[in-house]
């Protein structure tokens, strides 16, 4: 670690004894094999390839070594409850995070200091490893208190953060020092190593007068940042709209003005989902000038407003959802959407043959599509409108996939999920129905015999959950496959019972969907799967 004074530094109080400002440096996507390795050996200081504080070098150059060239440090600011907020997306793989600091004081000493974080966490003080947070589960958060032997002066403070968790998990971290809360002279100093100190807090002035004056955005709202009337002073930025996982819909270069906004897009024109306008300086400055300075503005966008009453008759309600996942353009439900409302030109076919492509390689949730694809057919292949060129190409596929095949544990279906469970069965009645004679498997198992194995199976089932209910409590994923199999089940089973339980079961669901999400307040609010029901129902 370094020791010497850097020439050029931001200086902070501490808020309340808690560290509300970092450099920052990821996240960092790990291998499994490299994810723990770190936190395996907590004692080994940080490498000089592995990490160089920006003490002499501006933030825009101080990275991690060839390796890891695109990783560089930020200016990282907690919220207003003490948090870092470092990660709120689905990731792939496990990450890492960097965080560094100098603290300075007057008096050597022992400071107790108190961690609260998710995920696995190792904190070095001055090159020395201190502390090792607790990491099980990755999805808890947890407090640990220990005691850091700080010295008289500037004591280097780094911390390494993972978390291991595979989807979408929350990552927060916050670091308090209570015996620091009324030290006048203790501060926090961030290397920055070139003079552009002056233009770094006018930025930071510059994104605090920033809002928005709403958190949701529908229809026609423009999502925008509102400026107040006395604007201290006006410097160029970038507004960037994004998903939490990095995504961009838009970016704005301008100068804010006082009492005005910095516009993006209309929320009719985006995606539903949660977004976060980034406030940052402008590219060039960002990327090659050191100005590593960013501030997240959270927010959500609907495409329509949501209702508290029925203020449409249902058939106007049904529309109008439709049209919303037609304009979405995402993937096969889209398509199904456009057929359903007969909207044939706005079909995209190559859409239809990437889901073909995927059922046929029998990637994830596979087993869905085909179930999408079996239902595109038997409802509409027989429409004036229906793509000639689609019919050949879905039907190769359908009449191919091994259905048997999922009974054997060979598909990357989980069958002791509920949900799972009876979208394979779903899947197996409706392509036994289509395709009765046809072979399917190694064992050659004919449609019929399928069929009527997946009755048996599906009428226990559907029995057992509409007496007793289900396991566990449903969470928005597999709500959504129990739907869209019951759904299925209900429209196109042939077999009596099993039409009428699923339409049964489907009331108890609709009913319970109706109770968790009434005005929003259930899990995942106006965003869940089982919103949309919401709006039609």
């Amino acid at each position: 670690m370094h020791s010497a004074a850097p020439p050029y530094a931001l200086r902070y109080r501490l808020v309340d004894g808690f560290i509300h400002h970092w450099l920052a440096a990821g996240p960092q996507l790990l291998s499994p094999d490299e994810s723990g390795q770190r936190m395996g050996s907590p004692g080994l200081p940080p490498t000089e390839h592995e990490l160089q504080p920006p003490t002499s070098r501006p933030l825009h150059l101080s990275g991690f070594g060839e390796q890891d060239a695109g990783l560089r440090w930020d200016l990282l600011r907690c919220a207003d409850d003490h948090f870092l907020h470092l990660s709120d997306f689905a990731r792939p793989t496990p990450l890492r995070v960097w965080l560094y600091a100098t603290l300075v004081q007057q008096t050597d000493g022992a400071i107790t200091a108190r961690l609260t974080a998710h995920g696995q966490v190792i904190i070095w003080l001055n090159g020395q490893a201190v502390h090792r947070h607790p990491a099980e589960p990755a999805t808890t958060i947890a407090s640990s208190t220990f005691s850091l032997p700080f010295k008289a002066g500037e004591n280097d403070l780094l911390i390494c953060c993972e978390q291991a968790i595979q989807g979408t998990a929350p990552w927060r971290l916050a670091l308090q020092l209570p015996d620091l809360r009324s030290a006048p002279t203790a501060r926090i100093q961030l290397p920055i190593g070139a003079n552009y100190t002056k233009q770094l807090h006018a930025y930071e002035m510059l994104f605090d007068q920033a809002t928005t004056d709403r958190d949701l955005f529908t229809g026609s709202d423009l999502v925008a940042i509102q400026w107040p009337q006395n604007l201290p002073e006006a410097l160029p930025l970038n507004l960037r709209l994004q998903f939490p996982d990095g995504q961009i819909f838009a970016e704005t270069l301008g100068l804010p003005r006082a009492g005005a906004q910095t516009r993006t897009l209309a929320a009719q024109r985006l995606p539903a989902g949660r977004y976060q306008a980034v406030l940052m300086p402008p590219p060039r400055g960002y990327a090659q000038g050191g100005l590593r300075l960013r501030r997240v503005l959270p927010l959500t966008v609907l495409s329509e407003p949501p209702q508290l009453a029925r203020e449409t008759p249902y058939l106007e309600r049904l529309v109008g959802s439709l049209q919303q996942v037609m304009r979405r353009r995402q993937g096969l439900p889209a398509e199904l959407a456009a057929m359903a409302l007969g909207a044939w030109r706005y079909v995209n076919q190559t859409t239809v043959s990437a889901a073909v492509d995927s059922a046929r390689r029998r990637e994830a949730n596979s087993v869905r599509t085909v179930l999408a694809l079996l239902g595109m057919m038997e409802r509409y292949e027989r429409q004036p409108g229906f793509p000639a060129t689609l019919r050949p190409l879905v039907e190769n596929c359908l009449r191919t996939y091994d259905y048997a095949a999922l009974d054997g544990g060979r598909s990357p279906v989980d069958n002791q999920k509920e949900s799972k469970t009876i979208l394979r069965l779903a899947t197996q009645i409706v392509a036994g129905q289509r395709y009765p004679a046809q072979a399917f498997g190694a064992n050659r198992q004919t449609g019929s015999s399928l069929r009527r194995a997946a009755e048996v199976a599906a009428r226990s089932w559907l029995l057992q959950r509409g007496w007793f209910g289900f396991q566990t409590m449903l969470d928005d994923d597999r709500l959504d496959d129990l739907i869209f199999a019951l759904c299925q089940l209900h429209a196109l089973a042939k077999e009596n019972t099993v039409r009428e339980l699923a339409a049964v079961l489907l009331d108890k669901l609709f009913f319970t969907v109706g109770l968790h999400t009434f005005q929003g307040i259930g899990p995942g609010g106006l965003l869940a799967p089982a919103a949309a029901l919401g709006r039609v129902l």
